[in-house]
């Protein structure tokens, strides 16, 4: 199980160190912001979980970075292109989630666009606030970072991470929530994306068939992911602290900066717990207010099945 989830995991750090729009909200985030929108009813409101973590199931084609980056923008930029294609009540609540994600006025929006009293996005004000700590440590660590592109990721990704296990505070049961969603979500999700972007893929039949097999991963990912953040704080903060190491050593040696995943460990760990301290105080208050724009928003735009 354990070599599992850090697999799972690597997995998703890697995207976020090569697509821009991953560096948002992770998962659990987008999870419990659709929890608290929409439908109550249990499995309408488990497909609008699952819908709003699905706009990232491209993330993983490593082997094109041309079609991922196209899919990417296409799932991040274009969600309502889901919401039209959708007919069945089951359908729209996953369209519903996953719209609720979006870039242009979903959650993500505010992760590094806007959010008050952070105008440059709660993500990466607080990532920025990290970069100090991060980089003296390393340095004492005798790893350099001198590309701030590169510092302001590393400190981007430890915040993402850390904030989903913070969010465990709020809702101890996000992380089975999670794995729910995905164990029941609705067969309509991949016919839904084939659908709405299928002009990528040589047309919504040709589209199912890579589609398919991406999303059912994608589902399996999200199960392990909801059973890593089940554990107690402690393991889910190690297993991510494990495979971000691993993923780290392997960006950072693209910029000739040559560290083993064992060496950066506990200073990942350090990362992330420095990034769970600067958002304690006020991260409940921001994504209480997410919650309201999201909610606000998808209204304003006509997204509302209920």
């Amino acid at each position: 199980m354990k070599r599992a989830l850090i697999s799972l995991c690597s997995t998703l750090t890697l995207f976020f160190f090569q697509v821009q729009p991953g560096l948002c909200w992770g998962s659990a985030v987008h999870a419990y912001i659709a929890d608290h929108l929409g439908k109550k009813a249990p499995l309408l409101n488990l497909n609008e979980v699952y819908g709003a973590v699905a706009p990232d199931v491209f993330n993983y084609m490593f082997d094109n970075p041309a079609l991922q980056q196209t899919l990417v923008m296409g799932t991040h930029y274009q969600s309502t292109l889901v919401w039209d294609t959708a007919r069945f009540p089951t359908g729209k609540a996953l369209a519903f989630g996953f719209v609720s994600h979006n870039e242009l006025f979903g959650a993500d929006h505010t992760a590094h666009l806007y959010l008050s009293g952070y105008p440059d996005g709660y993500v990466i004000v607080k990532a920025k606030l990290l970069v100090p700590a991060v980089q003296y440590v390393l340095g004492q660590n005798g790893i350099a970072i001198t590309d701030p592109d590169v510092l302001l990721t590393v400190c981007h990704t430890f915040t993402e991470f850390g904030l989903d296990v913070l969010l465990k505070k709020v809702d101890p049961q996000i992380g089975r929530k999670i794995t729910m969603a995905a164990l029941l979500r609705s067969p309509e999700m991949p016919f839904l994306l084939a659908q709405a972007y299928g002009s990528s893929l040589g047309g919504t039949r040709q589209a199912l068939k890579f589609i398919q097999p991406m999303e059912r991963e994608f589902r399996k990912n999200m199960i392990l992911y909801g059973q890593a953040l089940s554990q107690d704080d402690a393991t889910s903060v190690q297993l991510l602290a494990e495979q971000l190491a691993q993923m780290s050593a392997q960006y950072l040696a693209l910029y000739q900066i040559n560290v083993t995943a064992e060496q950066i460990v506990p200073l990942i760990e350090f990362g992330m717990g420095e990034a769970m301290k600067n958002c304690q105080a006020d991260f409940l208050q921001a994504i209480s207010e997410i919650v309201q724009y999201v909610n606000t928003e998808l209204k304003d735009n006509q997204i509302r099945y209920y």
